[in-house]
């Protein structure tokens, strides 16, 4: 069963990922335009590189016609490539979309009176039912015993769950001392 120091070291160590989590953020949106740009350009030359295929194929040099097939391949490659940025940008805006399509469903919801306000309580209230069920889930699950494992480390023999906690602790106080994730 997690203790409430556990719970707070795992929420310190969630609220040291934010400040990194918003530094990324801001550097995609700084370079949205860029990546943007990258992907028409890339599109660009694998259209190209399909056109210029596509004529080197009516030759009627065998070579040609092989050169021909080559760049077709590398323009298509390239165009599919160039319009994945697209669709991975179009993928967003509707995820987006769809946050806010739930807010206002909230919103809306919680504004038409009492079903509403019933609506949103037995909404609460099944979450809060089904976090409860989990918790305890979780608390019985580890309360159960199970089989003793030695494991012998430098010449020592200790049990498995000795090696867990003392890897455990350390990891806790280093990253306590650190003040990071302890992942560069």
């Amino acid at each position: 069963m997690a203790s409430i120091g556990e719970l707070s070291v795992v929420i310190r160590a969630d609220d040291q990922f934010t400040p990194t989590l918003k530094k990324v953020n801001t550097s995609l949106r700084t370079n949205m335009a860029a990546v943007r740009q990258l992907g028409y350009g890339v599109t660009y030359l694998g259209t190209s590189f399909m056109a210029m295929g596509f004529a080197l194929k009516q030759t009627n040099s065998a070579l040609g016609q092989s050169v021909g097939n080559t760049l077709m391949m590398v323009g298509a490659i390239a165009t599919a490539i160039g319009q994945s940025f697209q669709f991975i940008a179009a993928i967003g805006k509707m995820v987006v979309a769809l946050r806010t399509l739930a807010t206002w469903q909230i919103i809306t919801r919680a504004l038409s009176g009492p079903w509403g306000w019933a609506a949103l309580a037995g909404g609460a209230a099944v979450a809060g039912v089904t976090i409860a069920a989990t918790n305890q889930k979780v608390a019985t699950s580890s309360s159960k015993t199970t089989p003793t494992v030695n494991v012998t480390v430098m010449g020592s023999v200790v049990t498995e769950n000795q090696l867990a906690e003392t890897i455990r602790k350390k990891f806790v106080i280093d990253q306590q001392r650190n003040s990071t994730s302890g992942i560069k």
